[in-house]
């Protein structure tokens, strides 16, 4: 059992497994084959965390050790003076490092298989766990001396002190000053890198913490802002499918209302035609009357009939008789129309003379009469009816 344990580092586990397999031993009465098997079984443990790798022949080495094993340690021969130890070989570094080639040398050094046994240094010769052979019934030993027993020094590492004892939580940590120089200022310095690098941990971890937080709110704030451009997007592409639908509506209207203007100004150009007809046949209609009027004799006569009586009082008139009566009505007889003597005493001519008052008023007639002569020519066509209706009262006939 010591050669089991041997293959832990001193420790609580060893020490705990001791215990067990010593009160095991001594409260329970095995007999010599259950104690032969338990033996077998811990020899073969043993040689599994001595001999890394052999997991896999675990079933073939069972047949070979139990019956060859015994509980207790290996005896030693008389003969010789040599030890047989159990040999643990440790896993090798990774090269590339002076420790990993310290711990390779050593390695070395202690990993010994059955085909080269005298490669450790010292009288010490190492045997395979296979050829370790142990009567079947060796005699029973006290329980007690299995405490007594110490390890060989073969399997102790002989690079860390025997008498070290077990550190504990509570015990102070080791000083520093113990460590030299080199290795103290090392030390300290990589104890400050990595207060720094700590340090520096912990704002990154802020820094990022708050980054996160910005990231979050930017986020909210984005969509918000995403959900409200989409909105107004909406209704834009509602106002310009209101505004297309007016501006077609407009086209339309536009399009009625040149119709309209088109219509207007061919109302426009017809109203002007007419208004330039009505005005020619207007004038064609007063001339149209005013030659029915003077191509009558009847009306004719009445109109002459009544001028000449404003002229009778002229002395350059001659007598009026049939001659004076002509065109149309010639030939008739009317009874106011009489051969008449005029009487030209002297005193009327004495005033028909330069400076006389029938003279005077003969000339102002004359001039009024050429100013509404000159009136009637010119405003002939514009006159109305009511128009021509005052004239004639205007003249006193």
């Amino acid at each position: 059992m010591n050669y089991v344990l041997a293959a832990f580092p001193d420790s609580a586990l060893k020490r705990n497994g001791i215990k067990f397999f010593e009160r095991l031993v001594s409260t329970c009465n095995f007999g010599p084959a259950v104690l032969d098997r338990l033996q077998g079984f811990l020899n073969l443990i043993a040689y599994m965390l001595m001999k890394p790798g052999t997991v896999d022949n675990s079933r073939r080495l069972r047949g070979k050790l139990l019956p060859k094993v015994t509980i207790g340690p290996p005896r030693r021969s008389r003969k010789t003076q040599k030890q047989v130890v159990f040999v643990s070989v440790p896993q090798r570094a990774q090269a590339g490092t002076k420790v990993a080639a310290a711990s390779n040398r050593r390695t070395d050094t202690l990993s010994a298989s059955p085909s080269n046994p005298r490669k450790l240094c010292g009288e010490v010769s190492v045997k395979p766990v296979a050829a370790v052979v142990a009567p079947l019934h060796p005699p029973r030993r006290n329980p007690s001396r299995l405490k007594k027993e110490v390890i060989e020094p073969s399997l102790q590492d002989k690079s860390l002190p025997t008498n070290r004892r077990r550190t504990t939580r509570s015990d102070p940590p080791s000083p520093t000053n113990a460590l030299p120089d080199d290795i103290r200022r090392r030390a300290e310095h990589l104890a400050t890198q990595e207060r720094g690098l700590k340090r520096k941990r912990m704002e990154y971890d802020e820094n990022v913490f708050s980054f996160q937080e910005k990231q979050k709110t930017a986020l909210k704030t984005l969509e918000k802002r995403e959900q409200t451009l989409k909105g107004l997007e909406d209704a834009l592409r509602q106002k310009d499918e209101e505004l297309n639908g007016e501006k077609g509506i407009l086209q339309q209207l536009k399009v009625e209302l040149e119709r309209r203007e088109a219509a207007i100004a061919v109302r426009e150009e017809q109203s002007t035609l007419l208004s330039t007809f009505a005005q020619i046949e207007n004038a064609d209609r007063t001339l149209k009357r005013l030659e029915d009027i003077f191509s009558c004799s009847l009306l004719a006569d009445e109109i002459i009939q009544q001028y000449l009586d404003e002229l009778a009082s002229v002395p350059a008139l001659p007598d009026e008789d049939e001659s004076t009566a002509k065109g149309k009505g010639k030939g008739k007889s009317f009874p106011h129309l009489k051969k008449r003597k005029v009487a030209q005493p002297e005193d009327e001519v004495v005033t028909w003379r330069e400076g006389g008052s029938a003279r005077r008023d003969w000339l102002e007639r004359e001039r009024i009469g050429k100013v509404k002569m000159e009136y009637l020519t010119s405003n002939w066509v514009t006159l109305f009816q009511y128009q021509f209706i005052e004239f004639k009262d205007s003249l006193g006939a």
